[in-house]
């Protein structure tokens, strides 16, 4: 992952074999901690996850605007990274960490 730079704290990236369109990644270090997913389901415009520690998150999709409008098979064509789940087709990308991390905040 090179890193273009950093400002104000912040580190400024790309994947090399990322999606197109072509962009660039923020972070601020706390969303970038690498979850290990060992299920993955989406049913009824629902999100669940299971991570290998056995964490377990749910999030609506139609909570996001790139996704509220899309079709099943639309949502269902997805792929995983090591940080999160990628809609190529809807351009739209959710990081795992914030979704397990609001399940411990309530």
């Amino acid at each position: 992952m090179p890193t273009l730079f950093h400002y104000f704290g912040l580190q400024f990236f790309f994947y090399s074999n990322d999606h197109e369109p072509i962009h660039i990644h923020v972070s601020n270090g706390q969303n970038s901690e690498i979850m290990k997913i060992k299920y993955v389901a989406i049913n009824n415009r629902t999100l669940y996850l299971q991570a290998k520690t056995g964490e377990e998150a749910v999030c609506q999709l139609d909570d996001y605007p790139l996704l509220r409008n899309a079709k099943d098979e639309e949502l269902q064509d997805f792929t995983l990274s090591h940080l999160g789940i990628h809609w190529a087709k809807l351009n739209e990308d959710l990081l795992f960490k914030p979704m397990f991390n609001v399940l411990q905040e309530k």
